[in-house]
């Protein structure tokens, strides 16, 4: 089902750095895991999740990335989406923006910059953001739709592309996003976990609805 996706985002969320302990959970490390999706899916690949150096930049792309998405480390260090953009061009990066309240949320949602979502969404992309993923904290897992109002407001900000992701529970709400929350594209994940949809149904009804998909 994964290879009737246009791109696949494979994020480590674990609340401490574990790339360089084999093993992890019986399966290596976290770039061991995004070699074997990129051996096996033909399709791009956006790797996340502790990369907070051009070193660790390389390592992903090296182990199979198409695009890497940053998120704490970028807020903290602006600078550093610059130094990745010059390296591997702007369209190989995607800044990741937790949002609550319109606030920007970093270190995994637990730390509130006070910063407003628009005034970072505009720095990053000035930095060399080629994309960003915009989640509302809230909305993530609740299968309810996607914040929309939150996502016009920052597509209609920036001039790169914005994917919606937080709240994805049925098709309509991916035309929703697209429609109404102008967004480029929409990312899900907790629909597959819960239901058992499929993307290829999902791609018909978008294209009935006018939103044009990939085929």
């Amino acid at each position: 089902d994964m290879e009737e996706a246009d791109e696949i985002l494979l994020i480590d969320v674990s609340r401490y750095d574990t790339r360089d302990i084999s093993g992890l959970s019986r399966g290596g490390t976290f770039l061991d895991a995004v070699r074997l999706f990129s051996s096996r899916l033909f399709l791009p690949l956006t790797v996340g999740g502790w990369i907070t150096s051009l070193d660790d930049a390389k390592a992903a792309f090296d182990a199979g990335a198409d695009k890497i998405m940053i998120n704490t480390h970028a807020f903290r260090h602006p600078e550093f989406i610059t130094q990745i953009a010059h390296k591997y061009g702007s369209q190989a990066v995607c800044v990741s923006i937790d949002v609550k309240d319109w606030h920007v949320w970093i270190d995994r949602g637990s730390e509130d910059t006070g910063v407003h979502v628009l005034e970072w969404a505009v720095l990053a992309t000035e930095r060399g953001a080629g994309e960003l993923l915009v989640m509302d904290w809230y909305r993530d897992g609740s299968l309810e739709g996607y914040n929309l109002e939150l996502t016009r407001a920052v597509a209609d900000t920036v001039s790169v592309p914005v994917v919606a992701v937080g709240g994805c529970g049925n098709w309509s709400h991916m035309v929703e996003a697209v429609q109404q929350g102008h967004a480029s594209g929409c990312a899900t994940a907790c629909i597959f976990h819960f239901t058992k949809p499929s993307l290829l149904a999902a791609k018909a009804y978008m294209g009935e609805a006018g939103v044009p998909v990939r085929a």
